[in-house]
């Protein structure tokens, strides 16, 4: 091969190369002008509905709606207690507070520090014990018998 052929071999690569170069950033061009129009159209369709959120919140009070005679309302009668399965009973409530203020910690719970621990589970549910605790009898201290 001549010295001839082998500059134009290499021209002509060049020349490809230089041709897919500029079809490569003419593309990447094509794209960010697609990508800013796709966020030009984004923010076009975010600001529209913004602004028809404004005009709805700005047009509520010129509905019309009817008219509150507040003047009735006040003088109306008070609405009756529930009575059946939606009446409130709060018996239940009550007498577990009672026993959870009466609570006295055993003798294991005060040693080993569960008392605290005990009286904080129960602050969600029911507590083990159903009853309050007998009140301790004493004996004299030179009683042998048991109990």
């Amino acid at each position: 091969m001549s010295r001839r052929s082998m500059r134009s071999i290499q021209a002509a690569i060049n020349r490809r190369e230089r041709d897919a170069r500029k079809r490569a950033r003419e593309a990447e061009k094509a794209w960010a002008a697609a990508q800013k129009a796709a966020h030009a159209e984004a923010a076009r369709l975010e600001v529209a509905a913004s602004e028809a959120h404004l005009e709805e919140l700005t047009s509520i009070h010129r509905e019309a709606l009817d008219p509150v005679s507040w003047r009735a309302l006040a003088e109306r009668a008070a609405p009756r207690k529930p009575t059946g399965p939606l009446a409130v009973d709060r018996r239940r409530s009550e007498a577990a507070k009672a026993r959870l203020s009466g609570y006295r910690p055993t003798f294991f719970e005060r040693f080993c520090s569960g008392a605290r621990a005990a009286r904080s589970s129960w602050s969600c549910g029911w507590p083990r014990r159903s009853q309050p605790r007998r009140p301790r009898r004493s004996r004299p201290a030179n009683d042998t018998s048991t109990p």
